[in-house]
């Protein structure tokens, strides 16, 4: 009788998701490296954040902050690394890597009642050579979008970041959320606590 030849399992989503953080990281790196020769102050936010606080999620866009101040050294790239998709030069697709970046600008406040987001070097720290928006900023970015924006996919990013993260009851509280945020994420404590 024959013996079976063994064959090697295929992790068809832990093989998916690492080949997706491996483009996503490079295509940081390669945004980064430009942003940075240009000295444009600048922090990565939402889901390309979330990657560096133990929480990967699939995401079609970068989610970039960047100084109002260096607002218009940013435009000066245009038509050479991306081109504007919408007339408010927010959404821009860049163009090596391809991909569609979401760009905030400091001090300026989208929807009534959001976070108006501050110097992306006071928020941020160097992660592995990339400026990444601090765990606080960011969980208090996604609670925002998600009261304010009707966003309920950063509601179930920031139960994650609790969860894996192991954050406090107590963590909004230390960090000085605005009250509206500190009742959102106690709201959400309790529900990770449910799980």
């Amino acid at each position: 009788m024959k013996k079976r030849k063994k064959y090697q399992k295929f992790d068809f989503k832990s093989s998916f998701m690492e080949s997706f953080l491996n483009d996503l990281d490079q295509a940081m790196k390669n945004i980064a490296s430009i942003l940075k020769s240009k000295k444009i102050n600048f922090c990565f936010i939402g889901a390309a954040a979330l990657s560096k606080y133990n929480y990967s999620r699939l995401t079609q866009d970068l989610d970039i902050l960047i100084d109002k101040k260096d607002k218009s050294k940013f435009k000066k790239l245009n038509d050479e690394f991306y081109i504007s998709l919408q007339s408010a030069d927010r959404i821009v697709q860049w163009l090596n890597p391809e991909v569609e970046l979401d760009i905030f600008y400091s001090k300026t406040m989208i929807k009534t009642g959001e976070l108006v987001f501050d110097d992306p070097s006071r928020v941020s720290h160097n992660m592995n050579n990339l400026p990444i928006m601090n765990l606080s900023n960011l969980i208090e970015y996604k609670l925002s979008s998600g009261i304010y924006g009707k966003r309920s996919i950063d509601f179930g990013d920031v139960e994650k970041l609790i969860k894996i993260n192991k954050l406090s009851k107590s963590y909004a509280e230390k960090n000085n959320f605005r009250d509206d945020l500190k009742v959102k994420y106690g709201e959400l404590w309790k529900n990770v606590q449910e799980w």
